[in-house]
Parts: structure tokens; sequence; C-alpha cells
């Protein structure tokens, strides 16, 4: 009988490296494998096994495939890591209690954030600025970089469609306008509070729409921003999905604002937001429903954000045993 279990064993091991590939990093698997089955002590194959010894055998069987199954999982993401080109990335399952951490590099080093910023900018507008209340744009509102034809001086706004057009189209005077339903000053230092609150303590900003390198966070902090969001203001997440947002011209003529933000059209895509800075790269947070489970993403300083989060969607896809 143990023999048969011990044979079991191996075929199903057998199974799990030839179905997921074997490669060099399985040396020190299989080293691991070995150990473990020595708990397996070689007795008379003539020896009567009892019901306690069958159900002890059979529970140190499925210790072994686990060990095996969790190895497996684990070089399968080192070898991963080598194919991603950010400096810094985090993957968090958080439809769940324990928020399993899937893959992680640098996640605990400060990075340039970006748009990112925006998304800290919203929440501070959300809880302190009716989303119904207007502002009339004037030219020191609109000097930030990057200009929308549909923000003009004269023109008077909801910030609720200033908060639209910083989250779809990543517009930087949008942003900027919202800060001066405040006064001076208090709009940064709110986001700055308002990071020390939910636990982002290697966090800093500089200004509301993230054109500063000196905005700055740490993956792990993104990932406590982005439940923040989730958990707090959901609508904020929704807006980020948003592909047909307008606001009249001067003219009258009323503009779509593009959405930047990547994989937006999806299905599976809860929210998120983009950034770009030659300081800071490509960045990149969301979240994204992956089978039954919601995972958080944080992609900082890279060459190609679209093709990290590709590589990291097919490994999460095509090891579904894994996120269980």
């Amino acid at each position: 009988m143990k023999q048969k279990i011990i044979l079991l064993c191996l075929i199903i091991i057998i199974s799990i490296f030839t179905v997921t590939g074997f490669d060099e990093t399985d040396a020190y698997i299989n080293e691991e494998i070995i150990e473990n089955a020595e708990i397996f002590d070689e007795e008379d194959e003539d020896r009567d096994v009892s019901r306690k010894d069958y159900e002890e055998e059979t529970r140190k069987l499925e210790e072994l495939v686990e060990r095996a199954l969790y190895l497996r999982w684990r070089t399968s993401g080192i070898d991963l890591e080598k194919q991603i080109s950010a400096d810094s990335f985090l993957v968090i399952k958080l439809s769940d209690d324990e928020h399993f951490v899937y893959l992680r590099k640098n996640d605990d080093r400060r990075y340039p954030l970006a748009s990112i910023t925006k998304l800290m900018s919203s929440v501070i507008a959300a809880e302190n600025i009716d989303a119904e209340s207007t502002i009339v744009l004037t030219e020191p509102m609109l000097r930030s970089y990057g200009h929308s034809p549909s923000l003009f001086p004269g023109a008077r706004v909801r910030a609720h469609d200033l908060m639209m057009a910083a989250l779809t189209q990543s517009t930087n005077d949008a942003t900027e306008c919202l800060t001066y339903f405040m006064s001076e000053g208090t709009f940064l230092g709110l986001m700055n509070i308002k990071a020390h609150e939910i636990g982002m303590e290697n966090s800093f900003f500089f200004d509301s729409h993230g054109l500063s390198p000196k905005n700055q966070a740490t993956a792990g902090d993104v990932v406590k921003l982005l439940e923040y969001v989730y958990k707090v203001h959901p609508k904020i997440l929704e807006m980020t999905r948003v592909e047909d947002f307008r606001l009249p011209n001067p003219y009258g003529t009323l503009l779509t604002f593009r959405n930047f933000n990547m994989f937006h059209d999806i299905p599976d895509f809860i929210g998120g937001k983009t950034g770009y800075l030659p300081e800071a790269k490509q960045t990149y947070t969301s979240l994204f429903n992956v089978g039954d489970e919601t995972f958080a993403v944080v992609i900082l300083m890279s060459e190609s954000r679209k093709d990290d989060l590709q590589t990291i969607f097919e490994w999460l896809n095509k090891n579904p045993r894994l996120r269980n």
C-alpha cells in the first residue's frame, strides 16, 4: 500500500512539472521533493497498513503535492520577474483578508508616480468639495503643462467634470483647477495628511497632478491608496472607466475626452490610472478581476507598462490553481 501511495505521489508531481514546464530553475525543487519524500520510510512490503496509518500516509502525500505546487509557483514567479521591464512592481490579491503577495520587486523603494498622483487628488476632491459646485476658470488655473480646449478662461465648470477630465484624459489643468476650490496650499496639505492617515508612510505629494518627479511613493503605498479608493470611493474608479465624457469648447461644440487608462474598456478592469514622466518612465496602477479574485497591480518605472501588464495577466491566467 505504501509503495502505491509513493508511486501515486511521484506521478502527480511529474504531472505538475510536465504541465507547468520544467527548466533549470527546478533543480532545487527536485531536492526539496526528495527530502520531503523521505517521510515515507522504507518498511516491509507485506506489513498490514491500518486505517490510521493509511490516513497519515495520505496526509503526508497531500502535503508533498502542495509543497511541489508551491515551489513550482514560486520559481515560475522568479522567471517571470526577468521578463518584466519595470524597476518596481507589486501584485496582490485583495479579495481575501490575507492580501497575499503574488509578485513583487522593490515594492518598498520610492519612485516618482507621475499621474498616479491624480488618484490622491481625486480622493481629496471627493472628500472636501461638493461635486456639483462650480468654479469660473482663470488663466492662472490653466498654466499647467497640457491643455484641453474645453477648459478655457471664463468657463464655469463643475468639480465633478474637472475630476472626470483628470481621471480619464489625465488633464493636468483640470486637476490644478480643483485646488482653487480651497485656499492656497490647503489642497496639497490635505493630500499628504490623507497619505499618512491611510498608512502611506513612504510617500510624498509635491503637486496635485504629478508633473513633478518629487511626487513619490512605494508600490506598497500605492496599493494602500488603491484599496482605500476601492473601499471608500468606488465612484472614482468608475470614472476611470468612462469613455464618452464630453465638455463644450468656447464655441459650444462638445468635445470628447479620450480615456488614457490602459485596458479601461475590458470587463475585468475595475479601475486605475496611468502616468508618464521622463523621470518616472511609464507608471500604472489598477484593480482587475482574474477569475473570481480581485488583484491590485502596481507598475513603476517601466519601459513598457502594457507589455509588463500583459505578461503578469498571462501568468495569472495560466496558473488558476495558484490563485486559490
